[in-house]
């Protein structure tokens, strides 16, 4: 078998189907060796592309097989030339079977990846959910910029009210300082008004009284807490003289109102 397979003496060699005419030999030749020139050349770039890519995952084998698959084909050629001199048909043969084995499993490989295949986005699908992503980016752009402008505004308002509550505050302790002040003055006539020896009575116009000295309740019977909200004619004037009094602050009464 190797004998006939490395000397196979009975064929002829495939020049002789050219009738070893130059023109047609070198044509063939020629056609061939570009062939599988470039069968040989298409494996390189593709593992090339296969170093560069590592997503490709169920898909790497089909490029092993069609790299596989693009050097049979190109031994084939080869074979197609020796065979113009060298009339080794069965190792040519070999080399088609083997090219037949592998394009039959890269087929079948093929087939089974065409589903997952058609899955892949398309380079328009990319294309259009690049743009839906941008557009939902600049829409989140325009949306934080009006939070930060929220931000900025609400920062302004804040500070305007701290503002014036600050300002309040220092208002609040103003009118607390003068009332602390004014409540000191009063309670220090109140206890000069105490002290003092003769009886200190104050009445409103109602003629009622509204303020009624330590002295005048001794000297009157009535304490302050019985005397204030009275009358005070009822509790100072004599009956005689309880008439007229009540005239006098009727009058006062109509010329303040």
């Amino acid at each position: 078998m190797m004998e006939k397979l490395c000397f196979p003496g009975e064929y002829l060699p495939h020049g002789h189907c050219y009738f070893w005419e130059d023109d047609l030999l070198l044509f063939h030749i020629i056609s061939d060796a570009l062939i599988a020139i470039s069968y040989f050349t298409i494996p390189i770039f593709i593992w090339r592309f296969m170093q560069k890519r590592n997503d490709l995952g169920a898909f790497k084998i089909v490029f092993y097989l069609f790299s596989l698959f693009i050097l049979f084909c190109g031994a084939t050629h080869i074979m197609e030339i020796v065979t113009v001199w060298k009339p080794v048909y069965w190792i040519s043969g070999f080399f088609k079977a083997g090219t037949a084995i592998v394009s039959v499993i890269t087929a079948f490989a093929i087939s089974r990846l065409i589903k997952p295949a058609l899955e892949i986005p398309s380079t328009i699908d990319l294309k259009n959910a690049n743009e839906s992503l941008q557009h939902e980016v600049d829409k989140n752009k325009h949306l934080v910029a009006e939070l930060e402008l929220s931000s900025h505004n609400l920062e302004l308002n804040v500070a305007e009210r701290t503002n014036e509550l600050h300002q309040k505050t220092i208002e609040l302790k103003t009118s607390l300082q003068a009332i602390e002040a004014a409540n000191e003055r009063l309670a220090f006539k109140s206890e000069v008004l105490r002290q003092v020896k003769n009886a200190v009575i104050a009445i409103d116009l109602d003629r009622r009284v509204t303020y009624w000295n330590a002295f005048a309740e001794t000297l009157y019977g009535y304490t302050a807490a019985e005397a204030i909200g009275r009358i005070g004619s009822e509790l100072i004037v004599p009956i005689r003289q309880l008439e007229a009094s009540k005239e006098v602050m009727a009058t006062l009464h109509k010329e303040n109102h």
